[in-house]
């Protein structure tokens, strides 16, 4: 029998009931929206799984109270139940996993807690903030001493190197032809440690100025980069290089008083170490791909030792002790 015999059809007390009741149907159906919506939010798989049995619960009793409304006019009794008894059975385990679940719950932070770990968070970004920028000031600062200090010591040391070398080529000149062949090996050695000297003074005074230069990335074409490392080297030098591949178009991505001193170096090298018995030939070629784009420098010198090649990137590992 229709609940709306037990009112007694009266339209008030079925408007009552069937107005609560769809009322009460509308929010279980429009809960679980908000609630999936957070649910997808969190990610956690834990909180989710309460989520979803809560979710589930929700639009269960959502069907009762449907059920109530339709049983106003028509009494499906058996279907309410059965509905009612799975409504049951969910909530018994919705109850249950919240129970279990009721620590890590708990941990959800309330939007006063959030607000207040924003804050801590916004102070503790702005404090590493001020002392990056400290450090980088200091490091800035030492820099700059290192710098100065690099320079001062290479001009002070260079003074007594210049005054071994000239006076090497003093004691040649007036009383060379007085040295035998062993006195003039222990000048030669002296000429060669000052040289030494002067080296690694110079590559002191280019390293301090390699650590001030911005490491930023910039188009710097081949062409002009190169014209201008081949006019430092000696006149013999100039003619022996041939270019491939490479015009005023061709360009890597780089620092260009970088590439421009390795090139220097590169060719500087090929010049130095060049075969006794073969005449000098040296190529630059530019090869560019999806990947890439390569620089390669190749002569026809003395080259290097393969017992030594595991040695070239070194500190201080010099060709001349390697070569065959």
């Amino acid at each position: 029998m229709p609940h709306g015999h037990c009112y007694l059809w009266r339209p008030d007390l079925v408007l009552l009931h069937g107005l609560s009741d769809t009322m009460v149907a509308f929010a279980y159906f429009t809960i679980p929206v908000v609630m999936l919506n957070f649910a997808f939010a969190k990610k956690d798989p834990t909180l989710n799984s309460v989520l979803k049995l809560y979710i589930a619960f929700i639009l269960l009793c959502g069907f009762t109270h449907l059920n109530e409304i339709i049983n106003i006019w028509y009494g499906f009794y058996y279907f309410s139940g059965f509905v009612k008894f799975l409504t049951g059975i969910v909530s018994v385990m919705t109850a249950w996993k919240i129970f279990s679940t009721r620590e890590k719950i708990m941990q959800i932070p309330s939007p006063k807690e959030l607000k207040e770990q924003n804050y801590t968070l916004e102070y503790m970004n702005a404090e590493l903030d001020r002392k990056v920028k400290e450090k980088t000031k200091l490091l800035q600062s030492s820099n700059n001493m290192l710098k100065n200090y690099a320079s001062w010591v290479s001009h002070d040391l260079k003074e007594p190197v210049r005054n071994i070398r000239n006076f090497h080529e003093l004691l040649l000149k007036k009383n060379g032809d007085q040295f035998d062949s062993k006195d003039k090996k222990y000048l030669d050695f002296i000429s060669g440690g000052a040289n030494r000297l002067e080296e690694i003074i110079d590559a002191l005074l280019e390293l301090t100025t390699f650590q001030s230069i911005d490491a930023g990335f910039e188009k710097v074409f081949l062409k002009p980069a190169i014209d201008k490392v081949i006019k430092e080297l000696e006149a013999g030098a100039r003619d022996k290089i041939k270019l491939k591949n490479i015009d005023n178009s061709t360009f890597v991505w780089g620092k260009r008083v970088l590439i421009e001193r390795l090139l220097a170096n590169l060719l500087s090298n090929s010049t130095k170490y060049a075969h006794p018995e073969r005449e000098l030939t040296i190529r630059i070629e530019f090869q560019e791909s999806k990947r890439y784009r390569r620089i390669s420098i190749i002569d026809n010198g003395v080259g290097v030792n393969p017992d030594h090649s595991k040695n070239l990137f070194l500190p201080y590992f010099k060709g001349s002790d390697s070569t065959s």
